[in-house]
Order: C-alpha cells, then structure tokens, then sequence
C-alpha cells in the first residue's frame, strides 16, 4: 500500500497540473478575445454589436469550411444573438464571446452534416427529397437509434409536419427541424411486432 503521505503528494500534485492547464487556456481564451476585439470592436465599446459579430462569425466560417466567399446565414447569426446578447441591448459582452463562437462552431458543424446528409439521399440532384429519399435518409438515422426503425408512416409523419411549401417533399430548409421533430417523436417508440410471428408465438 502507498504510505499516506505520498498519496497527498501525489493528490496535490495532480491538482496542480489541473490548475496550470485551466489557468493556461484561461490566458489562451484571453489572448483571443484581445484579437477580437482589436480586429472587430469597430465602435471601441468593448462590447460587439451585431454588424460586428457577423463581421468575426464570418471570418470564423470562411476559416473553418477553406471558403474566402462564405457568409454567415442571417437564422444563425440571430441565434448567437439571442443566446450571447445577455443584457439586450444588441450587442454581445467580451466575456461572452468565446461561448458565441464555439456555439457558432458547432451550429455550422451541424449544418455542414445536414447538408452532406441531405445530398447523399437527394440522389437526382433536385433540390427535395421526395418520400423515398426522405426514408432512406431516415433509415440511415434510425441505425443510431435504440430501435433502429423508420417505415412509411414516419416518412408521412415527417412530411405532415415539416413540409411547410407543401409539395409533399423536403427540402435542405425543411431537414433540420424535420429530423430533430422526428427524431424526439420516435427515439423511445418500437417497430410494431409483425402480426403472423406475434400470432404464431401465441400458437406455440
């Protein structure tokens, strides 16, 4: 057994090492609010206003996708906004800036996925995907899921609810909130059992 005094040693230095990498990307994260700021804070309010935080989440999605002509999506912007704007006067704190921007990262990680998602099913390049792609789609999805199941009637009930042009299809808009409206409704439901099996054990 370890005498008692080396295990405090060793507890207080793990501690230690836990404290200089927290205190290390503290100063790191600081380092990188002082670049924004000098680089964005146009106004000099120490605060960025909404024309600035587009100006850094643009810069922030160009650098991430390789694409200088990117620009950010008017809907996102307005979610940072929404979420980071704690006092409501339009403008986004220093302290806040760091979390808008990681946030921001993994909203356009989720898009980028959505959208590698939806052409690999929208197989004739049209734009939608009509109820046959729309349930490969979710077939694919369903295998991350406890029941592993998507059939028609989820593709129905997809289409009902999401569909808001109403041309019986989904489009790359419509797919975000389709399949989180699907995935919340059907994550807990199992497959009907099929009826001759079910009868058959009855049977036996």
């Amino acid at each position: 057994a370890m005498p008692a005094g080396q295990g405090a040693i060793i507890a207080r230095k793990k501690k230690q090492r836990r404290r200089e990498k927290l205190e290390k990307r503290a100063r790191e994260n600081e380092a990188q609010v002082d670049d924004w700021m000098s680089k964005y804070d146009k106004s000099k309010t120490s605060k960025l206003s909404q024309d600035e935080v587009r100006a850094l989440l643009t810069d922030v999605k160009r650098d991430m996708l390789q694409d200088p002509t990117a620009e950010v999506a008017p809907e996102l912007l307005e979610k940072i906004m929404k979420t980071f704007d704690l006092s409501g006067d339009g403008q986004i704190e220093r302290t806040e800036l760091v979390g808008a921007v990681k946030k921001y990262k993994a909203l356009l990680r989720h898009q980028q996925r959505l959208k590698e998602l939806f052409e690999r099913h929208d197989k004739d390049m049209s734009g939608v995907l009509s109820p046959e792609q729309l349930l490969s789609l979710l077939l694919e999805l369903a295998a991350e899921m406890p029941h592993h199941h998507a059939s028609e009637a989820d593709v129905e009930f997809v289409i009902d609810r999401c569909d808001k042009d109403k041309t019986r299809s989904i489009n790359m808009m419509e797919l975000g909130p389709a399949i989180a409206t699907w995935k919340e409704a059907a994550q807990t439901i199992a497959p009907e059992p099929d009826t001759e099996k079910s009868s058959a054990c009855v049977l036996l």
